[in-house]
């Protein structure tokens, strides 16, 4: 499992490449890439069903037989719909055809603002789906838009509890930090929700090690420590 930013390449594309090349020499040939919609208010989780996706790298099939097998009832839906506006996916794209070529199918899964009930069953239909050949990367920023200082608080806070590895502990420590009135912070976790299903996911299949590879934020290549976006590379492994 990774976790790796999505804001653009100049920003946390270092951070993002601090994860990837955990994958340099591995052979995956199934990757699950999960995000929260910035854009569509769902109440589930949507699987894209486009053929493929293409980036500036060339084209990637989308894996049929994956996406079918995690659908299930009406809390995860096959909708392209959601996923034409999103970034936060496909920039992961990049990374892992740079490490991992051509070999690999992806199943693209966004979520939309779901309840902690549908997290726990979308988390239990992804570690079914997960095994040696399959890698889940979640796509999340941290914090956003408060003071650099207040950035570098609020995301030791967030990584800590995720690296525990309790997806409800996590989702607590968000929730606190967001409501505790620092200045400037907008969101703790954009993708807070895609971290604690995937932490789910990881409970099942578990347990797994979870280790901070990098952590910085916009400020440190901008210049502008005034009001910055956090990102971290995290991986979550078996021992």
């Amino acid at each position: 499992m990774l976790v790796a930013p999505h804001a653009g390449i100049i920003y946390s594309g270092q951070v993002a490449g601090s994860a990837y090349q955990q994958l340099i020499g591995q052979r995956y040939r199934r990757v699950m890439i999960l995000g929260v919609s910035h854009q569509a208010n769902l109440p589930y989780a949507v699987v894209d069903d486009h053929i493929v996706w293409e980036t500036p790298l060339g084209p990637v099939a989308t894996d049929k037989k994956l996406v079918n097998l995690i659908l299930v009832n009406q809390l995860i839906r096959k909708e392209g719909q959601p996923h034409l506006d999103e970034h936060s996916l496909e920039m992961q794209l990049i990374f892992l055809q740079q490490v991992l070529g051509s070999s690999f199918t992806i199943c693209p899964i966004l979520l939309g603002q779901i309840n902690l009930t549908t997290g726990r069953f979308i988390g239990q239909k992804l570690a079914t789906a997960l095994d040696q050949d399959t890698l889940l990367v979640i796509s999340s920023d941290l914090a956003h838009y408060p003071p650099a200082e207040v950035a570098v608080k609020t995301d030791n806070q967030v990584i800590e509890a995720f690296i525990q590895g309790i997806a409800e502990s996590f989702l607590d420590r968000v929730r606190q930090v967001e409501e505790a009135g620092y200045p400037g912070l907008v969101t703790a976790a954009c993708g807070a929700k895609a971290m604690a299903v995937g932490l789910m996911a990881g409970k099942i299949i578990g347990p797994l090690t979870y280790q901070l590879q990098a952590y910085a934020h916009s400020g440190q290549v901008a210049g502008d420590q005034s009001r910055v976006v956090g990102y971290a590379a995290i991986t979550g492994y078996k021992k």
